[in-house]
């Protein structure tokens, strides 16, 4: 119950400091399989990504946040999936979705 209301709290504070949101998320297929993480803030499994930071473009965030998620170096074009709004949060924010299809990993996590 403490963490849920903390979340509220952190979740309206992130709000009014930054009030549109924008993310990214990267689908990393090879051969018929798709890489997903496991964070240890979040339930379940995810593509990997995360948010954009100012200055950043969102390929260059997601690449950031796939190599550090995954150890995953993109080795050849995004595709850009779709732009989505992320209701389950709030109104505003927004996730970027690309395809990568050629890419190697470079570790463990």
């Amino acid at each position: 119950m403490a963490k849920r209301w903390r979340d509220r709290i952190m979740h309206a504070a992130f709000l009014a400091l930054r009030p549109m949101t924008l993310g990214v998320r990267g689908v990393a297929l090879d051969e018929g399989r798709v890489l997903l993480v496991k964070h240890g803030y979040l339930p379940g499994w995810h593509f990997p990504g995360g948010g954009v930071e100012a200055g950043e473009s969102c390929e260059q965030a997601l690449l950031r946040e796939m190599e550090e998620e995954a150890c995953l170096v993109v080795e050849g074009p995004l595709q850009l999936h779709g732009l989505f709004q992320n209701i389950h949060m709030t109104r505003r924010d927004h996730v970027a979705v690309y395809v990568a299809r050629r890419f190697r990993i470079t570790g463990e996590r």
